[in-house]
């Protein structure tokens, strides 16, 4: 049996290789080729999870761990993508400069990203999110190129208003719980339409989704490749991570603690609301998400911003199940697994592209064998993405089709199968940028380490599905003849339609590719304001003379013996105070 202590180790452990890596400066060296060790308690746990721990020495109600299939699958895909990224980041990121203070916020945000997935209560969530948001704006910055520091000045400027939104929207619902900051005392706590919006803004400000998606397709391109893999493939699903753990899925006092609560909220005329209402508008805003990205990102001419969009899309789906478990609240569990499997697909896929945007900058492919194994490891994440039959992505889109199939809700099928056809256009267009660095790389041999890291993970949306039982099943729906064909003709007619377009050899419209982030016109101006002064100066025509010797009298009164005798004193006071403590 395994110490449910144990789990403070979770978030624990990144904190004390930054204990050893500002304490040892000159381990700088070697240091970060163990920082993927700090990951393996994590994935210990999330596949033998102890009982949940809850530290008395942290605030009231701090609870941490669990044995949930939310927090165990998370848990080991987070795990999993922080220590590729970072052993794949200690072999690319071993010159340059400022390497330290990568490091520094990069074990930051790794603490804080496993700390919210590990908490049982708000407070808990809440620090680990503040470390993960807050410390992700060094890794945004680290090249220190002035696109970097806009990006970077863009990204804080949104994380702090997230924290700020979504700290009164936990705050509103702990009131609402009786003060209780346990998710278990929130399922019963009645939810008010403010406090959902708050909660859903500051949250989904991480998450990226349209129209809160304003830094993302900045931040990544800024962002040195690991840094991306783990920002698209980890941290912005915090967001919808936090969004299913808090909110609940419907309004419905159920619990003797809760009446009052429940009664002034009927006196204000809410006991009649219920998320189910916002079901229906979240999900086309999902999918406005979805369609948005492709549209914007095909304009791109830059692969890791292609690729950035191609993340605001899928989070468009991600909203879309997330919606979708408001309405169908019978089936919120079975909905939770496809909520698993989009994620965990998502995450790998993603990830995987983003550092192929590093790894083929890198040198060329030396054999056959290892072009062989370049060429799949870049179309087998991409097409994944797209839902090609017999990959992860298959297995994501048939279980979200045969939801909404058995819930009657057959006119979204429609739009997912646009949506799988435009995904698959982006994609291409995301390829054909990636194949392009690859024509420009240095003629030395691709560093072996990395082509390793790099190719594990790009192999894992067809080996996930074979490892993984909720994928395995899901993939397994999927092998009807009819249910591969469904699969497949978004992704044929995508690529048709991406193959005439390179064939013709057209391009995209010159003023496109020049479009600007109107947002950014916005942070400077708001940054122009918040340094200036909000009161008038003025000054104080004091005469300085009698205060100079004021203070000169005071400095030598407090020279000599002044200070020790008062040391002293107080030293006395203290071990005799002890004394009558202990007499006590």
């Amino acid at each position: 049996m395994i110490e449910p202590l144990l789990w403070i180790t979770v978030p624990l452990a990144p904190l004390l290789f930054l204990l050893l890596l500002i304490s040892f400066p000159k381990a700088l060296t070697k240091l970060p080729s163990w920082i993927w060790v700090s990951c393996v308690p994590a994935l210990v746990f999330s596949l033998l999870p102890p009982a949940t721990f809850s530290p008395d020495g942290l605030w009231p109600g701090a609870s941490l761990g669990g044995d949930h299939v939310l927090l165990t699958t998370w848990l080991a895909m987070t795990a999993v993508l922080w220590a590729v990224a970072g052993a794949y980041a200690a072999d690319s990121m071993r010159e340059g400069e400022h390497l330290q203070r990568f490091w520094v916020f990069w074990l930051l945000a790794l603490s804080g990203n496993l700390l919210l997935i590990i908490s049982q209560d708000a407070m808990s969530f809440y620090v680990g999110f503040s470390m993960m948001s807050l410390s992700a704006y060094g890794l945004v910055i680290h090249n220190g190129t002035s696109a970097a520091r806009r990006a970077g000045r863009l990204y804080l400027q949104l994380a702090v208003l997230g924290e700020v939104l979504l700290l009164s929207g936990l705050l509103m619902q702990a009131h609402a719980a009786q003060g209780s900051f346990m998710f278990i005392d929130w399922v019963s706590a009645p939810l008010d339409p403010l406090t959902a919006l708050l909660l859903i803004t500051g949250l989904g400000l991480k998450a990226g989704f349209w129209p809160l998606h304003v830094w993302l397709p900045l931040a990544h391109p800024a962002a040195p490749a690991p840094a991306s893999a783990v920002l698209s493939g980890a941290m912005i699903k915090a967001g919808i991570f936090g969004l299913w753990m808090f909110l609940p899925d419907i309004f419905e006092p159920a619990s003797s603690a809760i009446v009052d609560t429940a009664e002034s909220a009927q006196a204000s005329g809410l006991s009649g609301w219920s998320l189910s209402d916002w079901s229906q508008p979240a999900m086309v805003i999902g999918l406005i998400s979805a369609f948005f990205g492709v549209v914007v990102g095909l304009t791109r001419t830059d692969a890791k911003q292609v690729l950035a969009y191609s993340s605001v899309s899928q989070m468009g789906y991600l909203l879309f199940i997330l919606a979708l478990s408001w309405q169908l609240s019978a089936q919120r569990e079975v909905l939770l697994i496809v909520l698993l499997v989009y994620a965990v697909h998502h995450g790998f896929a993603k990830a995987a592209l983003f550092l192929s945007a590093d790894l083929l900058k890198s040198g060329k492919a030396s054999g056959r064998t290892q072009s062989f194994v370049l060429i799949a490891g870049l179309l087998v994440p991409a097409l994944a993405l797209c839902g090609l039959i017999f990959s992860s992505g298959a297995a994501a889109k048939a279980g979200l089709k045969d939801v909404l199939e058995n819930a009657g809700l057959v006119y979204w099928l429609p739009w997912l199968q646009i949506g799988a056809m435009t995904s698959t256009l982006l994609l291409a267009r995301a390829s054909y940028l990636l194949f392009r660095l690859q024509s420009k790389a240095p003629s030395q041999a691709i560093p072996r380490q990395r082509f390793v890291l790099w190719a594990s993970l790009s192999m894992m949306p067809v080996l996930l599905p074979w490892l993984w039982m909720p994928m395995n099943e899901a993939l397994l729906k999927t092998l009807a003849i009819y249910k591969i064909v469904e699969l497949s003709w978004p992704v044929v007619l995508g690529i048709s339609v991406a193959g005439f377009v390179i064939w013709r050899g057209w391009q995209v419209p010159h003023f496109l590719t020049r479009m600007t982030n109107p947002f950014l016109l916005y942070s400077i101006h708001f940054t122009r304001r918040s340094k200036k002064a909000l009161l008038p100066a003025f000054e104080f025509n004091l005469p300085t003379a009698p205060l100079r010797s004021i203070e000169r009298r005071w400095n030598r009164y407090w020279q000599g013996g002044t200070v020790n005798r008062s040391a002293a004193l107080l030293l006395i006071f203290m071990v005799v105070a002890a004394v009558f403590m202990l007499i006590a």
